[in-house]
C-alpha cells in the first residue's frame, strides 16, 4: 500500500481484502488509503478482532 499511496496521486486509494480489524484499519489510514472496502466494519468500528480469516 505504502508504493501504490506514494505513486497514485491524484488518484483516491481504496484498501481492499484482508481488512478485518481495527489495528489493520489504522495501518492502511496510516499508509495514506482514502477508502477502506470490508464487510468487517461492526469489528473495525467497535475494535474488535475478526477471527473471519478465511482468505
Amino acid at each position: 500500500m505504502k508504493l501504490i499511496a506514494e505513486n497514485a496521486k491524484p488518484l483516491k486509494i481504496k484498501a481492499a481484502g484482508g481488512v478485518r480489524d481495527y489495528e489493520t484499519a489504522l495501518k492502511m489510514v496510516a499508509l495514506g488509503v482514502d477508502r477502506i472496502g470490508t464487510s468487517s466494519s461492526k469489528e473495525i468500528v467497535n475494535k474488535e478482532q475478526n477471527s473471519n480469516s478465511g482468505y
